[in-house]
């Protein structure tokens, strides 16, 4: 399995010159919809990009794996996920889904450094299918992760309100405040 460190650099090679939190968003992206190009039987696909769909996964074409995936009321049906010949035509493709001329927003959003201006964005592009608060949580999760994995400042930001600069994730100040509820519950009980 690819590390971090490594999507990053490929990263970096098909996508030069673009700000910390850009890197935070699409690598976050790579890593949760096809775990840098290892999923999918290792089809190099760093997006879940579909050629098309098909009544089965034996009827997918050549160069695509068959792979379950469902819409957003929640059917299930057959993706053809597009097989890359290496991780660097997997990472371009994603950045070319996440920035193609079709998605301006998008890659407008992607400048902010903001996973729900992001996730927004994808959908209303029809990127995906899952609800745009869930998937802004797993890039913020995964854009976490990353920053943690590289010792670098986490420049993802959650909500629509956050500043660019700030670095503190949602979930920091909600288990915070989980904490403070927690303490104030026990010491009620206890008096």
């Amino acid at each position: 399995m690819m590390t971090d460190r490594q999507a990053r650099t490929i990263l970096l090679g098909v996508w030069p010159g673009r700000s910390l939190a850009e890197y935070q968003i699409v690598q976050a992206i790579g890593r949760f919809e096809g775990n840098y190009g290892a999923a999918f039987d290792g089809a190099n696909n760093w997006g879940a990009s579909a050629l098309s769909t098909a009544p089965t996964p034996a009827e997918c074409p050549i160069g695509t794996t068959g792979t379950l995936d469902h819409r957003a009321d929640g059917s299930p049906y057959w993706a053809c996920i597009t097989r890359f010949s290496t991780p660097d035509a997997g990472a371009r493709s994603l950045v070319r889904a996440l920035t193609a001329p079709r998605r301006p927003t998008v890659a407008a959003a992607l400048r902010t450094g903001n996973a729900a201006q992001v996730a927004r964005a994808m959908s209303r592009t029809g990127y995906m299918a899952q609800t745009p608060d869930k998937y802004a949580i797993a890039i913020q999760r995964n854009a976490a992760t990353i920053a943690r994995a590289l010792g670098e400042p986490l420049r993802v930001t959650s909500s629509a309100s956050s500043s660019r600069s700030s670095s503190i994730p949602l979930f920091v100040f909600v288990a915070a405040a989980l904490e403070v509820l927690f303490f104030a519950l026990v010491s009620r009980g206890r008096s």
